[in-house]
């Protein structure tokens, strides 16, 4: 998300529209729902396609590790399925960063 319109596209999408509510209570019980949600249902394509929260607790190597075998063993048995032979080997996302300070 580059800009706020990215965030607030962001909420939508997950269910909080933030123009609905007529309290800050209101608002703040659907944002803890909304943040649930994103952390603990949504796959976020930026960290190899694993929810925030398995990231977080260390479970995402291992969640795309077993994928890649589960595809690879699909692609063996569905070989026609794969025309070109190949199909996308995902990767743990490395190191992510709020607000970054690069090194002087």
């Amino acid at each position: 998300m580059h800009n706020i319109a990215g965030l607030f596209s962001t909420l939508n999408k997950l269910g909080l529209n933030i123009s609905v509510y007529s309290s800050c209570n209101n608002l703040d019980e659907a944002a803890e729902v909304v943040i649930d949600r994103y952390n603990n249902t949504f796959f976020h394509s930026k960290i190899g396609g694993v929810r925030p929260a398995e990231r977080h607790a260390g479970k995402d190597v291992e969640i795309i590790a077993q994928r890649n075998k589960d595809h690879e063993q699909y692609r063996k048995e569905h070989p026609e399925r794969f025309i070109s032979g190949k199909f996308l080997i995902e990767v743990p996302a490395g190191p992510q960063y709020l607000n970054k300070v690069d090194a002087e």
